[in-house]
């Protein structure tokens, strides 16, 4: 089904939050829950939707199957899991996921602005496709088989490794890519971008690091 307002919206519930329809606001939107999932409606005028407001969503699982949550602002998401399989997380500002556990399995992350991940320490392999005008990501280990894409910065801060060794995996930038790594960084294969910084305790380099601007 649908419900739309142009009103803010604040749903708090105890258990689970299930929505296969179309929530939409033209203002702000507040999700609490102990899990959401929004599933099956992956497409335009479908799935959670502010249209100029923020979209705050604090659970403690997300499972975003084939579905869509779209801010016309904001988009903040607080979650112990997330999981955004098949589906689009995006936002018209800036784009924030705080989780201890993401999968981004054939799903995408976009923000017009900054794009944040914090994974709490804990290990993140990303898949599919990230993109923002800046990406920030802090995070234990870090591996990549998808796809990092940013306009002016993407920032890589690793408490552990980090790992590029997909063939398919490509991260590039405009601008800066820096990595700040307190371990041991593998490149497997090409990094390109407008600039390179690379502060690891070791580099381990068996492909192409192509700064553009050099």
């Amino acid at each position: 089904g649908t419900f739309q307002t142009a009103d803010d919206v604040k749903y708090d519930v105890t258990n689970q939050l299930t929505n296969s329809g179309y929530i939409v606001s033209l203002a702000n939107m507040n999700l609490f829950a102990d899990s959401l999932v929004n599933q099956n409606n992956n497409e335009v005028n479908n799935g959670i939707a502010s249209i100029d407001g923020n979209i705050n969503i604090t659970v403690n699982s997300l499972t975003n199957d084939n579905g869509r949550i779209a801010s016309g602002n904001d988009l903040t998401v607080i979650s112990s899991i997330i999981s955004n399989s098949n589906s689009s997380l995006t936002a018209q500002n800036n784009l924030s996921l705080t989780s201890d556990t993401i999968s981004n399995s054939n799903g995408q992350i976009i923000a017009a602005s900054d794009a944040s991940i914090i994974t709490n320490r804990s290990d993140y392999s990303h898949q599919g496709s990230l993109e923002a005008n800046r990406i920030f990501l802090t995070v234990g280990n870090f591996s990549n088989s998808g796809n990092i894409n940013s306009t002016t910065l993407t920032s890589i801060d690793a408490l552990g490794d980090y790992t590029n060794t997909e063939a398919s995996s490509n991260i590039t930038s405009e601008g800066l890519l820096n990595f700040v790594i307190a371990g041991i960084f593998t490149n497997d294969y090409e990094l390109k971008s407008g600039s390179i910084a690379i502060d690891a305790t070791s580099i381990n380099n068996n492909s192409s690091i192509l700064a553009t601007d050099s």
